[in-house]
């Protein structure tokens, strides 16, 4: 089981704390670092042609689940 591919802009607390500013590294992501959720819990991303399977954390399943899945008007995000 491998790490969370969630990426995600820092939030203001992070910046922060980090050190992080627009100034100096505007297209910064961070990393979630959380073990793959068990499952295996995957989130398909649409992309031009297709979709890419990404694996995420049930924390981030969950949330890309409210964002996009059949609730939210996409498709489910586990597999």
């Amino acid at each position: 089981m491998g790490d969370c591919q969630f990426f995600a802009f820092p939030t203001a607390e992070e910046s922060a704390r980090l050190g992080i500013t627009m100034d100096t590294d505007p297209n910064l992501v961070l990393g979630c670092g959380n073990p793959q959720g068990g499952g295996p819990l995957f989130f398909f991303v649409p992309v031009p042609g297709g979709a890419v399977r990404v694996p995420v954390c049930a924390e981030h399943g969950e949330h890309l689940s409210r964002l996009y899945g059949s609730e939210g008007g996409g498709t489910d995000a586990r597999s």
